[in-house]
């Protein structure tokens, strides 16, 4: 079902886009102007070029509008989120998402869609560098590997992918909780990528993924949407982002509508944006005041080649969406995690800052890890900090004392704190980015980062001498909740709803 309507979120509904590829704009579009049915905007003459080169009308977006109510409840969830970390919740984590990738084909070669292995390894690297920033956006917290391959010849999923996927993604899904599943396939004319929203269905719900345009891939035929930035834009709704010019207060008297977290696209930093653009429409500025409209964002529908762009508000609502939704995949597969704050991210040549870093074993057995920092920058160092064996269910949280070269460069660098297989195999990552003002280095100091841990063996952990009791259990609304430690330590005592959300921290210190 293909509904033309003006494209927002949607709290808990079927978000399917229907859009990104092989548009070609007239003279007339360029002007898009609004259609008067209620809740339509598009360009009335839009058309695309299909596969085989031909013109066609094409419908530039297809997703239900959603009510206010599934609006604010999303909100008030992201609020929510925001106020039990105190402010603004930012993961701070790097989450390399593994990826299934599904083709589904009608026969033998490209043409057929039976795309060859370089397309989708070309895929993957597209979303890496889309994501990273290294075409010029921001660098986000997220990476993609990819996992496995799956190539299934079935006529009526090849064309029918779009009208019906279910069956499809039945049949195919792997582990949607701990991977992002991607489906190639031939959509119909104008229809180009759907994805879900993280908030549509629970976490491991097998309709979760995107499906793309088999054309769009980096080598399709799709041009000028055939260098890989489909997937980029359905991944980004697969992590919770809407278009850039979603919202249903417009300009709001030509400025940047007040309050821009609770409107449009619920991001500050993407300049208001009264309806999509195609093409690559340089300068363009539909809702003056605010800046000209962000053409070069993934989330846009301009062409391949005008794209480059997420930006940090983008990658911060992405953090919070998948904290809110899809806790699962925030282990990325791994069943230990690290979390970690910074104290202080502007310091001077030689100063010491100092990350508050804890690492959990979710696993019901002991964990080997190591720990260790990578700094990237002017000056650069990978640094060992320790290794051990984390007890099942044990946490562990140490201060970790990292001294800013003396004589480092005026710059900007990435510090990345790792768990995991020393050195290439990381398990979880906390990221952070430093910016060092360097009016006067100190002659002959240091040349290269130093980082020191709190504690002899950052992995030792306190073992219970016997397992905590909870009196009564089950309970209603009081209980008791009584542990003991074999030796002093540090104790942390959390309550997590059966998202993994905490909700309360009933003891943390030394005892």
């Amino acid at each position: 079902m293909l509904l033309a309507s003006l494209c927002a979120p949607a709290f808990r509904w079927s978000r399917v886009l229907v859009v990104l590829a092989l548009l070609s704009v007239s003279a007339r579009a360029q002007r898009f102007q609004a259609s008067t049915t209620p809740g339509e905007v598009h360009a009335p003459d839009t058309h695309v070029h299909v596969a085989d080169g031909t013109l066609q009308p094409g419908i530039p977006c297809g997703v239900p509008t959603p009510t206010e109510a599934q609006l604010a409840a999303d909100d008030a969830a992201v609020a929510a989120l925001n106020a039990r970390h105190g402010g603004a919740y930012r993961s701070g984590t790097t989450l390399t998402i593994p990826v299934a990738f599904h083709v589904i084909n009608q026969g033998s070669g490209p043409d057929n869609g039976d795309v060859p292995d370089e397309w989708i390894e070309d895929q993957i690297r597209v979303l890496n560098d889309s994501f990273d920033g290294t075409t010029g956006g921001h660098r986000t917290n997220f990476r993609f590997e990819l996992d496995l391959v799956t190539r299934t010849t079935n006529p009526t999923w090849f064309t029918g992918c779009h009208s019906n996927p279910d069956p499809m993604k039945l049949a195919l899904h792997h582990s949607p909780a701990t991977h992002l599943n991607v489906y190639s396939c031939r959509l119909p004319s104008g229809a180009f990528g759907f994805a879900t929203y993280p908030w549509y269905y629970p976490e491991d719900d097998y309709r979760h993924g995107v499906v793309i345009l088999d054309q769009s891939m980096p080598g399709g035929s799709a041009l000028p949407y055939n260098e890989g930035d489909t997937a980029v834009h359905e991944v980004g709704h697969y992590l919770g982002l809407y278009h850039t010019f979603d919202g249903t207060t417009g300009c709001a008297g030509g400025d940047v509508p007040p309050g821009c977290e609770t409107d449009g696209d619920r991001v500050c930093d993407t300049p208001a944006e009264i309806v999509m653009a195609f093409g690559c429409p340089a300068g363009r500025d539909t809702c003056p005041g605010g800046g000209p409209d962000p053409i070069e964002n993934f989330m846009d529908y301009t062409d391949d080649a005008c794209k480059y762009e997420l930006t940090a508000g983008q990658s911060d609502r992405m953090d919070r969406e998948v904290a809110l939704y899809k806790p699962t995949l925030l282990l990325g597969g791994c069943e230990q995690a690290l979390a970690a704050t910074l104290d202080d991210d502007t310091p001077a040549p030689g100063d010491v800052i100092t990350f508050t870093t804890t690492v959990t074993n979710h696993d019901d057995s002991p964990a080997p890890l190591d720990l260790w920092l990578d700094a990237d920058g002017p000056v650069s160092r990978t640094v060992r900090l320790g290794s051990g064996i984390l007890p099942a269910g044990a946490t562990v949280t140490r201060a970790v004392r990292v001294r800013v070269p003396a004589n480092a460069p005026d710059g900007t660098y990435d510090l990345d704190l790792h768990i995991g297989d020393y050195p290439d195999d990381a398990c979880d990552t906390a990221r952070f980015t430093i910016h060092v003002a360097a009016p006067t280095a100190i002659a002959g100091g240091g040349a290269t980062f130093e980082a020191t841990v709190e504690g002899a063996d950052f992995f030792a952990a306190a073992t219970s001498t016997a397992p905590a009791v909870v009196s009564p259990n089950p309970f209603a609304r009081h209980a008791v909740i009584t542990y003991e430690v074999a030796a002093s330590a540090e104790v942390r005592l959390a309550v997590y709803d059966v998202l993994g959300r905490e909700v309360a921290v009933l003891a943390d210190g030394h005892r």
